[in-house]
């Protein structure tokens, strides 16, 4: 697989992996205030679970292919439910914040430790490539920055944040798509389980169903669970 194959991915998977801390943020600075408050320890247990998630990747790299497929499958269902569980808890929880705090941060760490999985892992697949792990590395805070610079001037505006989660979670899906596609050849090839495959389509179809939702689907989605 050539080189720029595993930055493209490195690049999109960053690039979600940010969007739905982002996307969390909004939501959760919306519900409870502080917006500064929340922005910042978003990023910063993101960080922290993203280094704890590094330490870890070595476990995986005996079934590398597999292990990166499965985590960017579960990237897009936390990214994808994350916003409208944490409408819900804030509904049922009524005025215990810690609840709602704990949920979301919880939320917050297991998709930074996942992303922490990321990097390792496409340097142990790329590594018959000749892809160094400084590019690989570059390649990724690149991502990351467009992400930034996505969220406010594109996906906030033009989607909203439920819209918008569909649309990340759509294109972070794309990248195990990706991956079957381009990994299911040779003898080192990537071992799917039927059921991954059904989940890859259920969850694509769900991303999609909420990105083409009526523009009042977010509205209403606050109206039953925002109060």
């Amino acid at each position: 697989m050539h080189q720029a194959f595993w930055l493209f991915i490195t690049f999109l998977v960053a690039a979600c992996s940010l969007l739905y801390e982002l996307i969390l943020a909004q939501v959760l600075s919306a519900l409870l205030g502080g917006t500064v408050l929340r922005y910042v320890t978003t990023i910063g247990c993101y960080l922290f679970a993203m280094g704890v998630g590094s330490i870890i990747a070595e476990r995986f790299h005996h079934k590398s292919k597999e292990s990166f497929f499965r985590i960017e499958l579960l990237l897009t269902l936390l990214g994808l439910t994350g916003p409208i569980l944490l409408l819900w808890v804030h509904s049922v929880a009524g005025d215990a914040v810690v609840v709602k705090t704990i949920f979301f941060y919880f939320w917050v760490l297991l998709i930074g430790v996942l992303t922490g999985l990321e990097i390792p892992l496409i340097v142990a697949m790329a590594k018959n490539n000749r892809v160094q792990y400084s590019t690989v590395l570059a390649m990724d805070y690149v991502g990351s920055f467009f992400g930034c610079l996505f969220f406010p001037w594109v996906l906030l505006p033009m989607w909203g944040l439920l819209q918008g989660s569909g649309l990340v979670a759509f294109i972070n899906l794309m990248v195990s798509f990706f991956l079957w596609i381009f990994l299911k050849k040779g003898k080192d090839d990537l071992q799917v389980h039927w059921m991954e495959l059904g989940g890859m389509v259920l969850l694509g179809l769900t991303a999609l169903a909420i990105f083409f939702s009526s523009p009042d689907f977010e509205m209403k989605v606050l109206n039953l669970y925002g109060k």
